[in-house]
């Protein structure tokens, strides 16, 4: 995770998923892949970028986090590698700012 400080608010910070196998680029998406703010809102402000031959995807919010909140990184399990399975279970990733 790269964070970025900028006048005492986190500006932006990068996740970044990898996979065992290479995702179907028509599942990447917001609804496969999204975060969540502490109140369960997906956050509307995410950018998802495919790299590495879609074997890794960067998860970025464009806009900056509150600090001292709680926020949840969703991988759903209707992401598809180009083998077509699908994930078996969805993962949440919980991550606080401070």
């Amino acid at each position: 995770m790269d964070k970025h400080y900028n006048q005492g608010w986190w500006t932006q910070i990068k996740y970044g998923i990898e996979f065992n196998t290479a995702i179907d680029p028509d599942s990447i998406s917001v609804e496969s892949i999204y975060i969540t703010d502490s109140s369960d809102q997906k956050l509307n402000s995410i950018t998802l970028y495919p790299i590495s031959n879609n074997k890794k995807i960067k998860v970025i919010n464009q806009e900056p986090y509150i600090p001292d909140a709680s926020y949840e990184l969703h991988v759903a399990s209707n992401l598809e590698g180009l083998n077509g399975k699908h994930l078996k279970t969805h993962v949440t990733i919980p991550f606080s700012i401070k």
